[in-house]
């Protein structure tokens, strides 16, 4: 059972109860989640960048996969409620435009 208490939400089960507060969005974290966006938008460009030149080859369909978690983590931010869900968004999206510019430039990087 949840009930919604000037900003908090109880979660009441049968043994215990426990209160989290939701997540306060401070001009920072505007910020910062805009500029991750920003940064993933520009890796669904590069992404898709390929396919629009018409090059069809193995590593433009591969592409797609980062393309596809892209968009998804950035209609992820919409689900996060809590400091910590922010926190492993914010992560794990930076791991993801990590991974994917090393993907989209690896023959520059590492030959």
């Amino acid at each position: 059972m949840k009930r919604e208490l000037n900003n908090e939400y109880a979660v009441e089960s049968e043994q215990t109860q426990e209160t989290y507060t939701k997540i306060k969005w401070s001009i920072t974290k505007l910020i910062f989640a805009g500029i991750l966006l920003i940064a993933g938008s520009a890796c669904i460009y590069l992404g898709l960048q390929p396919l629009i030149e018409m090059e069809f080859d193995l590593k433009s369909f591969a592409n797609l996969v980062f393309v596809i978690f892209h968009i998804y983590y950035a209609i992820s931010l919409f689900g996060v409620k809590r400091m910590s869900q922010f926190i492993f968004w914010c992560g794990s999206y930076i791991l993801l435009i990590s991974a994917s510019l090393m993907f989209f430039y690896y023959d520059s990087i590492f030959i």
